[in-house]
């Protein structure tokens, strides 16, 4: 696929967008939220105000964890320079970008923390665990993709095992930045609190305030265990693997809470038998919360939202057999354990082999 000048300028202009709203919008935005709450704070009567003296005090806690997250952000970024690459003014603030920000924070929590063990071991340790038990092939000879890689953690815990070739694929660059910097640079500890923001359904201020040391293993300092290639890709899915090139050039394709961002889910699967060889493995963990749902009414956009069952027969009429299968996997996603509400999925996980 070629690439016009317009489009590569529309590119350029979304990465320094995201850049700018790391670097500056995330902290504007928060902290011009937390100030607006000081401010109506004071203005209440004395009578009232004096009830819980210490609410002011939480507030300027969170002020605190958002210059640190601030700092954190800063060093994950730090790669691309400390240049402007906008003008810092509130309206280049995208609130989008801002929350994008956000679950930033907490996915790093989820994929270099040791508070995210629980979470990775029912996804990507049963992920490496059935690779393991189903791909017979030389470890030094396979190849594995990881689409939907986000911060890279499942495809450098493939990677570090031996594997010939491990490629991991994401499309946004809130992923890919702070990612890279963690693989391949990144030789101190830093800290987040992810959860200093919203204010809602908070069980107590140390839930709030709570950081978090990212990353539990420094990639930088494990590279010998790598004797394969690794790398990462970047761009839309089916943009970079729906090529004749691509053909058949994969063993495994290793997928965590992937598939659900597809608009048409069976491009995905077409995809997938297009670039696996004979007898590979389609592995997934994940539910079905289809990201483009709400975009359904676009004209120019096909959705295609099928059930996990309609999945299944598709995959199986493209020649796929299902190997084993467990339902109702219950985990969570970037989740506050503390939190007084708790958002549970309950996932499908599966193994598919490809005949060709």
């Amino acid at each position: 696929m070629s690439f016009s000048n317009e489009d590569l300028q529309l590119e350029e202009q979304h990465f320094a967008k995201v850049l700018f709203n790391i670097r500056y919008g995330y902290m504007r935005s928060c902290l011009k939220r937390i100030g607006h709450m000081v401010r109506g704070w004071r203005s209440l009567d004395p009578s009232v105000s004096e009830l819980c003296g210490e609410y002011e005090e939480r507030l300027m806690s969170v002020c605190k964890c958002i210059l640190e997250n601030q700092k954190a952000l800063n060093v994950l970024t730090s790669r691309y320079g400390s240049q402007r690459t906008m003008q810092e003014t509130d309206d280049q603030i995208d609130a989008q970008f801002v929350e994008n920000t956000k679950s930033l924070l907490r996915q790093l929590v989820r994929e270099w923390s040791e508070a995210g063990r629980e979470e990775r071991a029912k996804v990507y340790d049963w992920i490496i665990a059935k690779t393991q038990e189903h791909c017979g092939l030389d470890k030094a000879q396979t190849s594995i993709l990881v689409p939907g890689a986000g911060l890279g953690r499942l495809a450098w815990e493939l990677a570090i095992l031996g594997y010939g070739k491990v490629e991991g694929n994401d499309f946004s660059h809130f992923m890919l930045l702070p990612g890279e910097h963690i693989l391949n640079y990144l030789d101190s500890p830093i800290t987040v609190y992810p959860h200093c923001l919203p204010l809602s359904n908070i069980k107590d201020v140390s839930d709030q305030v709570r950081g978090f040391t990212i990353p539990d293993v420094f990639p930088t300092k494990l590279g010998h265990l790598i004797t394969g290639e690794f790398s990462m890709s970047a761009g839309d899915f089916e943009d970079i693997y729906d090529k004749e090139e691509c053909t058949s050039q994969y063993d495994v394709i290793a997928s965590s809470f992937f598939i659900d961002t597809a608009k048409n889910v069976i491009g995905y699967f077409k995809i997938f038998k297009k670039i696996l060889r004979d007898q590979g493995l389609f592995i997934n963990v994940g539910p079905l919360l289809y990201h483009f749902e709400d975009c359904a009414q676009e004209e120019d956009v096909v959705q295609v939202h099928l059930t996990w069952s309609e999945c299944k027969l598709v995959l199986t009429r493209l020649g796929f057999s299902l190997l084993e299968e467990d339902s109702d996997v219950e985990t969570s996603y970037v989740q506050n354990p503390n939190s007084l509400m708790q958002t549970r999925y309950k996932c499908t996980r599966s193994v598919w082999r490809l005949s060709k």
